[in-house]
């Protein structure tokens, strides 16, 4: 009996969202609440949330979490990403949603073991090519956000299984070649817009 029910819910986290199945792997790590809790114990940090805490720029400390594996800053006031975000390797998940975020910096796109990326309601207007070296990525989220760009490089990331672009204004052409370009992924979007993209 607990072979069958161990079968059945590997089969649905297989079927879940990224963000889902990396709850069940990470379920018996400790998560840190407080940048100053886990300034104490920074090699035991793999979890960190701090949520709604009205930062205004990255907390620079978190970079000395090496271990970490698990960050969500969503809900801040945060303007920008350092370069040394790619100090932390180990990341899979990553929700920097709902901050004021203009730009990610190259570095961010070092990160090759990023599963998740949640970076929905910023104000990005580009997405790098260099996308494609996060060969790991399993879902993208962006929506809300004013993007202009969207890289045919996309389409060389073997795992994307969702493309969150809802709320983005996609005009038919770009919505088209987003759809050809990734036929085995889940690319969610707005009905198109008569527009630029972006605008």
């Amino acid at each position: 009996m607990k072979r069958l029910v161990l079968i059945l819910v590997l089969q649905w986290a297989l079927w879940c969202p990224a963000q889902t199945a990396l709850r069940l792997e990470w379920d018996s790590l400790p998560v840190f609440h407080s940048l100053e809790e886990a300034l104490k114990q920074p090699e035991k940090v793999y979890r960190l949330h701090l949520t709604k805490l009205k930062f205004k720029s990255f907390p620079i400390e978190i970079l000395q979490f090496k271990n970490l594996i698990d960050l969500r800053l969503e809900k801040n006031k945060i303007d920008s990403i350092p370069n040394g975000i790619a100090e932390l390797s180990q990341l899979e998940f990553v929700d920097l949603s709902h901050n004021e975020i203009e730009d990610i910096p190259e570095t961010f796109w070092q990160l090759s073991r990023l599963r998740y990326i949640n970076l929905a309601d910023n104000i990005l207007s580009t997405l790098s090519p260099l996308v494609a070296q996060c060969s790991n990525l399993e879902e993208i989220v962006l929506y809300d956000n004013p993007l202009e760009e969207y890289p045919d490089q996309l389409s060389e990331l073997p795992k994307l299984r969702v493309l969150d672009l809802l709320h983005n204004n996609i005009s038919y052409d770009t919505q088209d070649r987003l759809r050809e370009l990734l036929p085995q992924c889940k690319v969610i979007m707005s009905a198109p817009c008569n527009c630029a993209d972006g605008e």
